[in-house]
């Protein structure tokens, strides 16, 4: 699990400065839709209920206006799962960085939780990034990068959105490297798009290059929508990354021998994306944050019954202040030190300096044996 504190670290450490904002289509109950509005007006945001059209509209002439704009989407089906009373609504942020995006992500997941928000298989997770300065090879390598993990992608995903399996968001496998036309020399080259690939619209792939045009982002379709912080935090910092990669001038081809959805394709994601690095032979993380984010890719696969995917990230250990501690100890001495605290503030006998010295990410720095 991803926390908001570890969010804020992800957004400071991990994350490059583009704007960037999410779609998370969901069902709410009809009847707390102005509560929803409310609650969201009461954290500070600024929010908009509007039709399809006019949401367009407004994030094409002005999408900083409204923290959330609340729509319509006609692809949302109501399952057997969800009652009658729900409809389904598309919550959709303005373009922000990442710590701010997060924060918003934070505030609007608890206020739809609190309401006992749904999804289901129809409802998608969509994250645009600005990509405005992309030229012709930038966005080739975004597609070329796609196009070469995309097995092992498929296994962070619900059943649902693997392969050619959702309506919305199908493989990137087939569209060639000539769906995008222009010069690879600078920044700013005028870029075309094929507006389909053998009569099939690009828009809806796991990565949609057409919005390009329309917004100067690319958009990310690929995950199922959740009302989940952590998740949500996690697929965007994901999203993030290849973004990141995309960008750097070297060009990123995509060999079949990299299409396959193995423990060795998770081992390279998280190489390529600088995630981990080798050092003398053993495999670590760059960073505390990049082990948050390993662990998280990890479980994930692992939670969706991929293990002979997941990488051993378990046995990765975190180097603070110079040392190399073992996360899963630190973890173990956090609980402890907090039960602790826990019978200590019990105790008559507590001591309200002390007490209020012990937050929970001291006793986190504590156990990780940093002088404070």
């Amino acid at each position: 699990m991803i926390t908001p504190e570890q969010a804020q670290s992800i957004a400071s450490t991990l994350l490059n400065d583009r704007t960037k904002g999410v779609e998370i289509e969901c069902f709410i109950d009809r009847s707390k839709l102005t509560q929803i509005m409310s609650d969201l007006e009461e954290l500070g945001h600024k929010v908009a209920n509007l039709g399809y059209e006019d949401a367009k509209h407004q994030m094409r002439t002005d999408p900083f206006k409204y923290d959330f704009i609340i729509t319509t989407d006609g692809s949302l089906e109501r399952s057997q799962s969800i009652p009658e009373i729900y409809i389904g609504k598309e919550f959709v942020t303005k373009p922000l960085h990442s710590n701010e995006l997060f924060k918003h992500i934070d505030d609007l997941t608890t206020v739809l939780n609190a309401h006992d928000s749904k999804v289901n298989g129809t409802c998608g997770l969509h994250m645009h990034i600005d990509a405005k300065d992309f030229n012709a090879k930038n966005l080739r390598n975004a597609l070329n990068f796609y196009k070469r993990y995309e097995k092992t992608l498929d296994c962070l995903v619900s059943p649902s959105r693997r392969g050619r399996g959702a309506r919305y968001c199908t493989t990137t496998e087939n569209l060639p490297n000539s769906l995008v036309n222009g010069a690879n020399t600078s920044r700013g080259d005028r870029v075309s798009f094929n507006r389909s690939n053998n009569g099939e619209s690009i828009k809806y792939h796991k990565l949609n290059l057409r919005n390009y045009h329309s917004s100067g982002t690319i958009e990310f379709r690929h995950f199922n929508s959740t009302l989940d912080f952590s998740k949500i935090v996690g697929w965007c910092s994901l999203c993030d990354m290849i973004t990141s990669k995309a960008s750097k001038g070297q060009s990123i081809d995509a060999p079949l021998a990299h299409r396959r959805n193995t423990m060795q394709g998770l081992y390279n994601l998280f190489l390529t994306l600088k995630l981990i690095r080798r050092d003398k032979g053993e495999v670590v993380p760059f960073s505390t944050e990049a082990y948050i984010l390993c662990k998280w890719l990890n479980d994930r696969v692992k939670d969706n019954g991929f293990y002979n995917v997941a990488y051993k990230v378990n046995e990765l250990e975190v180097v603070v202040n110079g040392q190399t501690i073992d996360n899963d100890l630190i973890q173990a001495k956090t609980e402890a030190l907090k039960a602790l605290v826990k019978h200590i503030n019990n105790s008559p006998l507590a001591s309200p300096v002390l007490t209020s010295f012990l937050s929970d990410e001291t006793i986190r720095l504590i156990a990780s044996g940093v002088e404070i």
